[in-house]
C-alpha cells in the first residue's frame, strides 16, 4: 500500500500520467565447474519466494541450467539453492577461481567410491564404519568428513570432492585392523586404519577392505572395599578405552554382587584403558542403585601383549571438602554474575561446589575420592582475583591440592579480591 502511494505521487509530475509501473528486473545467474571453471549444464536452480503473514504459504519455483550454465528467473529472487546428482556446492573461492567469471555460482563435481569390508575368512561384515575425510594439503585446514555404516553385505558407496581423502574403517566388534586391498593389488597386512586415495571428478573406484582380527588379554585382580557403612554392594568395573585409543577399542562393564573379591574381564585387545570401580548401594528397591552415595576409584590399564593380572583396586569412602570464601577487605561482589563457579578437577574426575544453606560465601563438595587436584575457576572471572589456596589451614598452590584418605573430611578456603563489581 505504501509502495503504490508513493508510485501515485512520483507520476502526479507527470502530466496524464496515472500509475507508474516500475519494471522489476529477473533474476539471472551461471553455474560453473569449481575445478574446470566450465558451465554445467542441468542445474535444478531453485527460488523460494517468502509471503507476507496470513497469505500464501511460501512459494517454490524452479529453473534449469542450460547447456552454458544460465540460469533465468522472471521474478527477482534473492534465496537460491542449487541441486543435481553427483556434484555439490562449492562456496569457498580458491586462487584457480580468477579465471572464473566474478558472480558464478560454482558447484563441484564429486567422485563415487564404492566397495565391501570382510573379514580374513572373506564373510562381509556389517554395519561396519566407513569414514572419508578431504584433505585439501598445505594451508587448507578445511576437512570435511562423510560417514556411512556398510550393509548386511557388507557394502558401502560414498561420494568424495576430488582431492586427498583419508579413509576409516571401524568394525563394530573391534579389535580389529583394517588392511586396504585395491582390485588386483597383491594381499598385504598393515596394521593402520587408514586408506589413502584420490578420486577424479566423477571418478568411480571400487575398493576392497579386509579386516583381521588382533590378540585379545584377560584383564584380572582383585577389589577390597573400604567403605564402612556399606558391608554389602554391588561394585561395577568399567573398562574404557582412552581418548587416543576409543576408534577402536571396546567398552567392557563388569559386575561383582559382591563388595570385595576378585574379577575376570577377558577379550580385551591392545590399548590403554581407564578402569573404574564404583560401589553402589544395595536397596529392597533397587539391586544396583547409582544415587546417594555411591563411591568411585580410577586407575590407568595397558594391554600390551600379555594378560594384565593381580590388579588390586581399593574403595575408600568419599570425603566431604567444605570450606568458604574469604574476600579482600570483607567486600564481597554485589552482584550475582561476578561470583565465581567452584569446582576442583582431575585427569579423570571432576566435582562440583554445592552452596551451603543458600550462602554464596561457603563451598561443599561431597564424595571427592583421594587423589590430586587442581582448582578450577569460572564464571565471573574478569570481576575478581585469587589471591591465595588453604587446604586444611595450610597454603597450598591451586594445582596441588592433594586428598588422602586419612583426612575423612577436607577443609578449603579461598581467598579473593573483587576487582570491579560493588
Amino acid at each position: 500500500m505504501v509502495r503504490m502511494n508513493y508510485l501515485r505521487a512520483c507520476c502526479m509530475l507527470v502530466v496524464g500520467a496515472r500509475l507508474c509501473a516500475v519494471p522489476v528486473p529477473p533474476t539471472k545467474g551461471r553455474v560453473l565447474d569449481a575445478i574446470t571453471c566450465q558451465p554445467v549444464a542441468g542445474v535444478g536452480v531453485f527460488a523460494v519466494s517468502a509471503s507476507p503473514p496470513g497469505r500464501a504459504p511460501v512459494r517454490r519455483f524452479e529453473a534449469s541450467a542450460d547447456d552454458d550454465g544460465n540460469y533465468e528467473f522472471t521474478e527477482q529472487h534473492s534465496q537460491l539453492t542449487f541441486e543435481r546428482e553427483g556434484y555439490r556446492v562449492y562456496s569457498r573461492l580458491e586462487p584457480w577461481h580468477s579465471d572464473c567469471p566474478l558472480g558464478t555460482n560454482l558447484m563441484m563435481q564429486l567422485g563415487t567410491l564404492s566397495g565391501t569390508v570382510v573379514d580374513e575368512s572373506g564373510s562381509p561384515i556389517a554395519r561396519a564404519a566407513v569414514t572419508a575425510e578431504s584433505v585439501k594439503g598445505p594451508g587448507h585446514p578445511w576437512r570435511p568428513t562423510v560417514q556411512v555404516t556398510t550393509d548386511e553385505q557388507g557394502k558401502f558407496t560414498l561420494q568424495l570432492d576430488p582431492f586427498e581423502t583419508h579413509l576409516t574403517i571401524t568394525d563394530p566388534r573391534c579389535g580389529l585392523n583394517a588392511t586396504g586391498l585395491l582390485p588386483g593389488d597383491p594381499p598385504r597386512r598393515r596394521p593402520s586404519l587408514y586408506q589413502k586415495m584420490v578420486l577424479g571428478p566423477g571418478q568411480h573406484r571400487e575398493v576392497k577392505f579386509t579386516l583381521r582380527a588382533v590378540p585379545a588379554y584377560t584383564v584380572s585382580g582383585t577389589i577390597e572395599n573400604h567403605v564402612d557403612p556399606f558391608p554389602s554392594g554391588a561394585i561395577e568395573l568399567r573398562l574404557d578405552a582412552t581418548r587416543t585409543e576409543a576408534r577402536i577399542c571396546p567398552s567392557f562393564l563388569l559386575r561383582v554382587n559382591q563388595a570385595g573379591g576378585a574379577f575376570s574381564i577377558s577379550g580385551v585387545p591392545d590399548a590403554k584403558y581407564g578402569l573404574a570401580a564404583t560401589l553402589h548401594r544395595e536397596t529392597a528397591d533397587c539391586d544396583y542403585c547409582s544415587g546417594d552415595p555411591s563411591y568411585r576409584v580410577y586407575r590407568e590399564v595397558e594391554v600390551a601383549g600379555m594378560d594384565v593380572e593381580q590388579l588390586r583396586i581399593e574403595v575408600h569412602p568419599g570425603l566431604q571438602v567444605s570450606g568458604g570464601l574469604h574476600w579482600e577487605g570483607n567486600k564481597p561482589p554485589k552482584y550475582g554474575y561476578c561470583w565465581p563457579e567452584i569446582g576442583i578437577v582431575s585427569d579423570t574426575d571432576s566435582y562440583s561446589s554445592v552452596a551451603r544453606d543458600g550462602s554464596r560465601d561457603s563451598l561443599r563438595i561431597s564424595n571427592v575420592q583421594p587423589g590430586l587436584y587442581r582448582l578450577k575457576l569460572t564464571g565471573g572471572v574478569a570481576y575478581f582475583r585469587l589471591l591465595e589456596v588453604r587446604l586444611n589451614d595450610h597454603r597450598v598452590p591451586p594445582d596441588m591440592i592433594v586428598v588422602t584418605p586419612e583426612m575423612r573430611e577436607a577443609k578449603l578456603d579461598l581467598y579473593l579480591s573483587s576487582e570491579s563489581c560493588h
